[in-house]
Order: C-alpha cells, then structure tokens, then sequence
C-alpha cells in the first residue's frame, strides 16, 4: 500500500512535459492494482493436517560461532537443547547451526541423521558447503534435512 501511495506520489508530481507518460503509467498501475484486490480473498493454501516441531536456538555469541576451541562446544550444545524435543516430528536448527562444512562434518550428519530416524523425527539444519568441483572454491549456504524427511 505504501508502495503504490509513493508510486502515484512520483508519478502525479513531475514536471508538464512527463504528465502524458506518467498518467498512462499511473493508469496501468491502477488497473493492475485493482485487477488484483479479489485476490486477497483467495485461498492460497490448504491445510492437510497437524505437525509438532520444536525450533532450537543455541543462541551462540557470534564472536565465538566460528572459533575452531568451540566448534564442539556448540555441536553438543545443539545435540543438548534436541534432547528433550526427538518426540517432536520436526525440529529446525537455524542457519549454521554447526559452523563446519558439510564435507568435514560427515560423521556427525550420520549420527544426527540416525538420531531423527531411531525418535521418526526430522531434523532441518543450517550449514556451509564448500564445492571445489570447478577451477575455484565456492562457498554457499545449505539447507539439510536429516531423519525421516
């Protein structure tokens, strides 16, 4: 709504030789605007039924996330706060939860995935992925999801 206030602020203001082009364009703007009013009313979605999940914050001081002495303190951080929430079908860790590559962390995705599998749960974490498939290294951030999702 603002967006479009600001839009016809911009548009309605200029100078006399922009008016032709700015009406016409403050014309078409309303119209697509209008065309879609009856879309807020649409469903969008469908509800088809009910998951439990619990959402883990570590709440890791930044200035330690990626410091190599606390990499394990912040692994078994997570492992900690999940303990108690494995009855839940899902549970997300956020971004970077584990401040290593995926390709350095193998061992520990096996053992959280076996975790979610033995409880049916689905844990969805956050974490850095190096491909060295090309000329250069890049650098991304990944999405996971572990268990029986």
């Amino acid at each position: 709504m603002v967006s479009t206030a600001c839009l016809l602020f911009a548009l309605i203001i200029p100078a006399k030789q922009q008016r032709t082009p700015n009406i016409i364009a403050l014309f078409i703007a309303l119209v697509c605007w209008g065309l879609s009013w009856p879309l807020n009313n649409m469903a969008w979605t469908e509800k088809t039924g009910d998951i439990s999940f619990s959402a883990v914050q570590g709440n890791i001081p930044q200035n330690l996330k990626w410091d190599p002495d606390f990499i394990h303190t912040t692994i078994i951080n997570y492992i900690g706060l999940s303990e108690d929430q494995w009855q839940q079908e899902l549970i997300i860790w956020p971004e970077n939860a584990i401040p290593l590559f995926y390709n350095r962390a193998r061992g520990l995705m096996a053992q959280l995935d076996r975790m979610a599998r033995q409880n049916n749960s689905t844990l969805i974490l956050g974490m850095p992925v190096d491909d060295n498939a090309g000329s250069e290294t890049r650098y991304f951030n990944s999405i996971l999801s572990l268990g029986e999702g």
